[in-house]
């Protein structure tokens, strides 16, 4: 297994270069406006549907899991991460993998923004040693979840979290429970 990550000198933010991801990290203004006709896009399409189904998947005795956040970029820091935790399985392909990303496609979470900045990087291993999950962010909500539940979710590598915004893992030791925290603001999905 991993116990010591060490980051290629590319992965490294240059001196020059922000720790953080904005949306001033690209040219113009051209993703607050993605932000305000999303907005908009919402206001008039409504939120798509929050689904009731609760995925439960079992967790094998031996096991990993990889937690990603805030990764839905598309730029090299964000590549890099992926490089990484596709290496690591390659490294042992045989042991159960769990790959989780907790949420937020940026900039609004359009369908091109999940491919172009999500899918596109996502590692591409898949079951039956390596399984995939997606938690739903604020960003995931600006174009009311539409690309998070549609484009994201229905990428067959997501296929075990049959398009729903929470899951559980687990085995006797380990309970893992995705909740959506973002379907609404400032109320907790089921």
């Amino acid at each position: 297994g991993i116990t010591d990550i060490t980051l290629a000198p590319s992965a490294l933010p240059s001196k020059s270069q922000k720790l953080f991801y904005s949306i001033f990290d690209e040219p113009g203004v051209a993703y607050l406006t993605a932000g305000v006709k999303a907005v908009a896009y919402r206001k008039l399409n409504g939120t798509h549907p929050f689904s009731d189904a609760r995925p439960v998947f079992p967790l094998a005795e031996r096991s990993r899991v990889f937690l990603v956040g805030d990764w839905a970029t598309g730029v090299g820091r964000a590549q890099a991460v992926a490089k990484m935790i596709s290496d690591a399985i390659d490294e042992e392909p045989h042991l159960e993998t769990h790959l989780i990303h907790l949420g937020d496609t940026y900039f609004a979470d359009w369908a091109d923004e999940c491919q172009e900045r999500f899918l596109d990087h996502w590692p591409k291993q898949k079951p039956p040693h390596v399984y995939h999950w997606s938690l739903n962010g604020n960003h995931d909500m600006y174009c009311g979840g539409d690309g998070y539940f549609q484009k994201l979710l229905g990428d067959p590598r997501f296929a075990e979290q049959k398009k729903c915004s929470n899951f559980a893992i687990g085995n006797q030791h380990w309970q893992l429970v995705g909740l959506d925290t973002a379907y609404a603001d400032w109320q907790l999905n089921h």
